[in-house]
């Protein structure tokens, strides 16, 4: 194999061999006939009585890097696309990201856009919950249930603003990533927006089909620290929501976090 312009690097890696007496690793690029090669290298020290001496390895590693970059690419396509809710049709991510039945981004392109979200800066969650639709779908058949499940995602792509995010989690849930709002009254007047977008009636084959939606919501930074935490909050206050029979629950740190101790200590014993 014939090297090129490989002197530089190579002074650079005797050059860290030099500054230290210990274990080195280093990478080297080189320029062959068939492309740029990522060459790992590492200098292991060996006593051999008065003398200092090193055993150099080298190992190829040019996939490894090749598919390290994709896969960070990849990430960083997947993060861009799901969060702006835009995925272009000739990527193949689209599978991966969208829900099958509604085209909404999926629980897997939720899960990255929470993730962005919760490094930008504050936001809100809300969880949503169909009630009744498991009736609807075992008494009018599948087919209802999912053209219901259809309008519904459409009714949220089409009046959620282009900054906020919205997924099908799975089932009857959906989830709404939504940015922060002046106020609280603001953000609870768009949670309320939300719910009646949800519970117009749709039409169906045999007439109208009207269902409830139970959702509970939670603001980053100001009831949950962590992603984990984030998310329990915005469920446990739509569980909330649906014991009371309401509409719309916003987590209550003074309420709510006596309900959290009490499901850790149920699941401890």
């Amino acid at each position: 194999v014939a090297l090129y312009r490989v002197d530089a690097a190579l002074a650079n890696i005797i050059d860290a061999f030099s500054a230290s007496s210990g274990l080195v690793e280093t990478r080297l690029d080189i320029l062959c006939r068939e492309g740029l090669r990522v060459i790992a290298v590492s200098a292991h020290p060996i006593a051999t009585g008065t003398l200092s001496e090193r055993l150099i390895a080298l190992r190829d590693i040019t996939e490894a890097v090749q598919l390290e970059q994709a896969l960070k690419e990849s990430n960083e396509a997947l993060l861009a696309m799901s969060f702006g809710n835009k995925i272009d049709d000739s990527d193949g991510l689209r599978l991966a990201l969208r829900d099958p039945l509604t085209d909404l981004p999926n629980r897997r392109a939720f899960d990255f856009a929470l993730s962005e979200a919760c490094s930008q800066g504050p936001f809100a969650l809300c969880l949503l919950d169909m009630d009744q639709f498991k009736q609807v779908n075992d008494s009018l058949g599948h087919q209802t249930g999912d053209r219901l499940l259809r309008e519904v995602a459409g009714r949220l792509k089409d009046h959620t603003r282009n900054h906020d995010f919205v997924a099908r989690l799975g089932g009857d849930e959906f989830a709404a990533i939504i940015d922060p709002q002046s106020d609280d009254a603001t953000l609870h007047a768009l949670v309320e927006q939300l719910h009646d977008l949800l519970t117009r009636p749709i039409d169906v084959e045999f007439g109208h089909v009207s269902v409830g939606a139970s959702i509970g919501y939670a603001r980053a930074r100001l009831d949950a620290a962590s992603i984990s935490e984030l998310l329990h909050a915005a469920d446990t206050a739509m569980m909330r929501c649906k014991a009371n029979h309401q509409d719309i629950a916003k987590f209550d740190a003074q309420h709510d976090n006596i309900s959290l101790s009490n499901s850790a200590m149920t699941e401890a014993f």
